[in-house]
């Protein structure tokens, strides 16, 4: 198969500084690491799915918050952009870690994604394990220079608001990465648990042949 070149559009937005990089994650995000994802930017149902929903969700549980108290946020002396500033270095600090282990990652548990999408149709195979995994890291940093930039204008309520937006939106990201931290554990333990098994039926079939 021949390689594809990136198109034009995806070659303006990726070779931006810094912006590049954000747009290059969450394009790879928003495809689930599909090796298309580095040529073309994916549809606006995989944007959708994957990248937007969850930001619009965030936003209209905020808007509930505020119909529900609509002068509680202009009014409070809560600084949420203190809050991101002060736990979200730690959350980052611990998502990157967890990130380093995927270099150490199982190649049994890898092979086991390949197999299932080659052989029996999966939708995903492990190249949605970097992606899963990086997209959130890439959250938090956006998250962190939200919150940096409601430090310059501390007055500003719409600054405030969204900083409001970007704690929950943050913490909603670390619940789909321990999300995926549980179910990825989960399928690693089973498939050792099968292969632990294996010499065990095999030394049974022995003993029943003798």
């Amino acid at each position: 198969m021949a390689k594809q070149k990136p198109t034009l559009m995806y070659k303006l937005l990726s070779n931006i500084p810094v912006f590049g990089a954000v747009f290059a994650i969450a394009n790879a995000y928003a495809q689930k690491g599909d090796q298309l994802s580095t040529v073309k930017i994916a549809s606006i149902s995989q944007w959708w799915k994957r990248v937007l929903r969850k930001a619009v969700y965030t936003l209209a549980f905020i808007n509930v918050l505020i119909l529900i108290e609509p002068d509680k946020i202009s009014q409070s002396s809560w600084v949420p952009a203190d809050t991101i500033l002060g736990a979200f270095p730690s959350i980052l600090g611990f998502g990157i870690g967890v990130y380093a282990l995927m270099f150490i990652m199982p190649s049994d548990f890898l092979s086991f994604l390949k197999e299932r999408k080659e052989r029996k149709g999966a939708k995903v195979g492990p190249e949605i394990v970097p992606v899963d995994m990086g997209y959130p890291l890439m959250a938090y940093v956006l998250v962190m220079f939200i919150a940096a930039l409601n430090k310059f204008f501390p007055d500003s309520y719409y600054f405030k608001l969204t900083s409001i937006w970007a704690l929950f939106y943050g913490l909603a990201m670390t619940v789909e990465l321990v999300s995926f931290l549980f179910i990825s554990s989960r399928m690693i333990q089973q498939i050792r648990s099968s292969v632990n098994k294996s010499p065990t039926r095999y030394f049974q079939r022995r003993k029943n042949k003798n």
